[in-house]
């Protein structure tokens, strides 16, 4: 799986945030820093009023394709 800064993807499984929030599994999110790739990516997501960050390996999540 190739993916880079910018790219969607969407969660896999639930996690918890930096900022504590709960992100459950089907969460989009973007790749926001991909600096320990291909180990781990950095991940900002929308939770309800609230942003987060998570990281996580590629197993966590699958990528989107891209739009036009």
């Amino acid at each position: 799986m190739s993916v880079r800064e910018g790219d969607q993807v969407r969660l896999l499984e639930d996690l918890v945030g930096i900022m504590g929030h709960h992100v459950p599994a089907g969460t989009i999110g973007t790749i926001v820093d991909d600096v320990n790739a291909p180990a781990q990516y950095a991940v900002d997501v929308q939770v309800n009023d609230a942003y987060d960050n998570v990281a996580v390996s590629p197993d966590q999540f699958e990528a989107l394709p891209e739009t036009p």
